[in-house]
């Protein structure tokens, strides 16, 4: 890639010098005077007898149709014009004009065409780069969420971060990375070409140029900063003025019920104008200081121009035409890139923070890790200790010193007047989560010290709104594991009463589900995360009811699925309908951190105040009938 930056770059320094050529061809057209002082002296140099037949060695000879001797004789002493001077003496098309004209033309159509060529290719390499960035990111960015997404109690947190990482900000990397890849390499070596032709041509009017276009390089970007300084300040006035405007909308009921509307009304008024004045003053100021900015580029214009024809009309070699016209080029070329350049530093700036944000994500360790020497963990047969179990999550305190013993085989439901507390004790069981201090124990061993294979395998977690993977209902159920048959896979949907549902789909379990599948309802979305749970013969299964109000079939339908499921394992709940917690054996009511009463269901509403009182708040008629509200 920086081969062909380097060929970009030369072949714009050579377009410039062959278009001021042509520029100069055509304003001489090939016609060239030699004095009688001269005349010996171009003779030897250009081994030309023409002016030696011209009968008189006391006059002036001018010859026509000489292609780009002109341009070459008057610069012989430079090295642009030395060089010229070879070139012409070698290549016969250069010796007359029209030829020469027609050479010119197509030498610079022909490095015109190579600078795309080169251009395309720096670009389509800077592109290639960045996107096996963008996917390496994406690869590490979804790896780090599979570590760092089950220890998020509330769902969506985690989630979040990890999709506007996963999809926005490595954008943005990538674009950032492949703009300044493509840029910065050709830019740079512009700025240094550029100067080339400058200094070939007059080095003395070249430093004279180049210092007005170093100060007002440094004004523009100097204004440019303070342009987005008073945008960005005049923005964060008019916001703060909008809010409470639009906050006035929120009070009409308080306005009309006190006869307000006149006050309101006037305090309304007096905001608007203030977010318009703001609004307006912000704009006037980016408007002065971009005028400020164009005056600028005038003044250094205008300096240039002054430079260049104070130049060309001085009698001590004056410039042609064609190398006005290319000091003038490579000047404004010079300064573009250099325009381009802090445009591109400031993308390198943006890049380089979203870049940060990922790498800071892709820093974070994650909450639950597997031991060095861990073990097998064997199905739990006996008991499932919590023992001075803590637990905190973003500064709080959900689980002080909890103990809690559920035994195998028993159905236990967790409730709690916070649903986090009881999600946490749930999510401790297959290692979501980690104790900060305390321990879980499966049949008196500690879970810390197992496989999270082995104790995933037998602790398995169906959640309340579980999504589904991109595919058919039949990969979604078997996670993509072949040991599972179609077969296995229909014998856990009869299990879990989800089977009829799903060959009434459009293509059975072929069909496609996901986020652009077919669409499917609560009832039956659980009772599949039920299947999937079963297919897999778990020895602890914990169960999430839905929050979302079911239909009265899918009630019936996940009631029956319980008896079927939950035989012969040790459940633990989190439910949200009255059916389910009657139908357990054991309810552990949580509060403060830690368990506040342990027994069914019937008896704590005849012993435990704080328990009755949660009963009634969630399952009474009055509190059915404000959330079917």
């Amino acid at each position: 890639m920086l081969f062909w930056s380097i060929v970009a770059a030369v072949c714009l320094a050579v377009a410039i010098l062959l278009g001021g050529t042509i520029i100069g061809l055509v304003d001489h057209r090939g016609s060239i005077t030699v004095s009688p002082s001269e005349a010996e002296a171009f003779n030897r140099v250009v081994a030309q007898t023409r002016y030696a037949e011209s009968g008189d060695p006391n006059r002036p000879v001018t010859l026509r149709g000489t292609g780009l001797l002109p341009t070459a004789w008057q610069y012989r002493e430079t090295a642009w014009g030395n060089g010229l001077l070879r070139v012409w003496q070698t290549v016969s098309t250069l010796q007359t004009s029209v030829a020469a004209l027609l050479t010119l033309l197509t030498c610079l159509l022909c490095v015109l065409l190579v600078r795309l060529f080169a251009l395309s290719h720096v670009r389509m390499v800077a592109a290639r780069i960045a996107t096996e960035v963008a996917l390496g990111l994406r690869r590490s960015i979804h790896r780090q969420a599979m570590r760092l997404g089950p220890s998020d109690l509330e769902g969506h947190v985690q989630q979040e971060m990890s999709i506007d990482l996963f999809t926005n900000t490595v954008s943005r990397v990538r674009d950032g990375l492949s703009s300044y890849l493509s840029k910065a390499l050709v830019e740079v070596a512009v700025a240094v070409l550029m100067l080339v032709p400058m200094l070939v041509i007059d080095w003395r009017l070249a430093l004279q140029c180049l210092v007005p276009l170093a100060a007002i390089a440094y004004l523009l970007a100097t204004e440019q900063q303070r342009r987005r300084e008073i945008r960005r300040l005049a923005e964060a006035e008019a916001d703060a003025e909008l809010r409470p405007l639009a906050d006035a909308l929120r009070k009409t009921r308080l306005a009309r019920a006190y006869n307000m509307e006149e006050f309101e009304h006037r305090q309304f008024q007096s905001r608007l104008e203030r977010y318009s004045d703001e609004v307006l003053r912000g704009w006037l100021g980016e408007t002065w200081s971009l005028r400020s900015s164009r005056m600028l580029v005038l003044v250094f214009s205008a300096a240039v121009v002054f430079l260049l024809v104070a130049r060309t009309l001085t009698d001590l070699q004056p410039l042609s035409a064609g190398l006005v016209w290319t000091m003038a080029s490579a000047l404004f070329l010079f300064g573009l890139a250099g325009v381009r350049l802090w445009d591109i530093w400031r993308t390198r700036r943006d890049c380089e923070i979203a870049a940060d944000r990922v790498y800071r994500y892709l820093a974070e360790a994650p909450e639950v890790s597997q031991a060095v020497g861990a073990k097998f963990l064997n199905p739990v047969s006996s008991s499932i200790i919590f023992e001075s179990v803590s637990y905190r999550y973003n500064e709080r305190t959900l689980l002080d010193r909890l103990d809690l013993r559920i035994t195998a085989g028993t159905r236990l439901a967790l409730v709690s007047d916070d649903p986090l507390v009881a999600r946490a004790v749930a999510y401790l069981l297959p290692r979501f989560i980690e104790p900060h201090s305390g321990r879980v124990l499966f049949d008196s061993e500690d879970i810390a010290w197992a496989t999270l294979e082995s104790l995933r395998a037998e602790a398995v977690y169906v959640g309340a709104s579980d999504p589904f993977f991109t595919g058919t209902v039949f990969e979604n159920l078997s996670c993509g594991e072949s040991k599972y048959t179609l077969q296995d896979v229909t014998e856990a949907c009869k299990t879990a009463h989800a089977h009829k549902a799903i060959a009434a789909l459009p293509n059975g379990y072929e069909t496609q589900i996901g986020e652009h599948g077919e669409s499917i309802p609560v009832g039956l979305a659980f009772r599949i995360g039920l299947a999937r749970a079963v297919l897999r013969n778990p020895a602890v299964l914990i169960i999430e009811e839905p929050t979302t109000r079911l239909h009265e079939d899918d009630k019936a339908l996940i009631d029956d699925a319980y008896q079927r499921v939950l035989k012969g394992r040790t459940a633990i709940l989190l439910p949200t309908r009255l059916s389910t917690i009657r139908s357990c054996q054991q309810i552990a009511f949580l509060g403060d951190g830690t368990v506040i009463a342990q027994g069914p269901h019937e008896e704590l509403v005849r012993s435990n105040e704080p328990y009755r009182h949660w009963e009634y708040v969630h399952f009474s008629s009055f509190s059915r009938q404000q959330r079917s509200s």
